[in-house]
């Protein structure tokens, strides 16, 4: 399990994982109660595997078709299907380009779907979980429902960010904060279930959030991590490769990518934010979201 898992009300971690097993080993298994950013795998004593990620295709496994001699009925381990955690690790052999999904990089930023810019190598979709048995790799549906159909109500955010609280308890967590009325709610919810989160923000220091930013910290006596946008010694397009890989805009990765760094350096794995408040604004520039 990599990321945060958190199942109906469980703690979040091994707890929710167990529990979540149970009824997937009973059949009743609900994958709409299972939130978080995570990368999901089991392994049972027969060697059958299961696989899925989190609901909203933040984390994904990456699946590479292995190129097998043999019939599809005869063929022996090694697994016609392997599970990677990234692209990087996944590239085939024949390194064939997809070029439809290699179009819609370069004219939109990213990669939508479960393409990639190779032929052969997808990534696992957030409404499918995975099942391997004797070499074989079957899809099913999570059976989630369609967000159209989902019934929010009001309360929607102060519930589920009152369960993220109890799921993760005490646990070091960070919170972007920045000019904008998304990042600023989701600090009062944290702020109303007792959390003090290191609060951070990325960009050059006049930049209007950035003011904002320590506008809000010194308002509630809370310590802000500023993270400059401003390129970092002479590997910093390495680093910025690396954590696009091959998915995102290289330039549009790196200062979240260095902010990331600067709070992995300060122990803190966990960050809550907004995201997507531009698609309310008709903002179909930032494509990196």
């Amino acid at each position: 399990l990599t990321g945060l898992f958190m199942y109906r009300d469980e703690p979040a971690g091994e707890a929710s994982a167990r529990a979540f097993l149970g009824d997937f080993d009973q059949g009743t298994a609900d994958f709409e109660n299972c939130t978080g950013s995570y990368r999901f795998r089991a392994v049972y004593p027969d060697g059958r595997e299961l696989r899925f990620c989190d609901n909203a295709g933040v984390m994904r496994w990456y699946i590479r078709e292995n190129i097998c001699p043999f019939t599809e009925d005869n063929c022996p381990p090694p697994q016609r299907h392997s599970f990677c955690t990234s692209l990087a690790e996944a590239v085939p052999e024949d390194r064939a380009p997809d070029y439809a999904s290699i179009a819609q990089f370069l004219y939109f930023g990213c990669i939508y779907g479960t393409g990639t810019i190779f032929r052969g190598v997808r990534r696992s979709a957030p409404e499918k979980y995975y099942v391997i048995e004797n070499g074989l790799l079957t899809e099913k549906d999570k059976n989630l429902k369609p967000l159209e159909d989902l019934e929010l109500h009001g309360d929607a955010l102060e519930e589920q960010m009152s369960r993220f609280s109890k799921a993760v308890g005490g646990g070091a967590a960070a919170c972007t904060i920045t000019g904008g009325t998304d990042s600023r709610n989701i600090l009062s919810h944290m702020l109303h279930e007792g959390m003090r989160p290191l609060l951070d923000i990325t960009g050059a220091s006049g930049h209007v959030d950035v003011v904002i930013a320590r506008k809000i910290a010194g308002r509630l006596d809370m310590e802000l991590l500023w993270v400059s946008d401003d390129m970092e010694g002479g590997d910093w397009i390495d680093k910025a490769v690396q954590a696009a890989d091959g998915m995102t805009g290289v330039c549009g990765i790196y200062r979240l990518n260095k902010k990331a760094r600067a709070l992995k350096e300060r122990g803190v794995l966990m960050e809550c934010g907004s995201i997507a408040g531009e698609f309310y604004k008709n903002d179909f520039i930032h494509f990196d979201y």
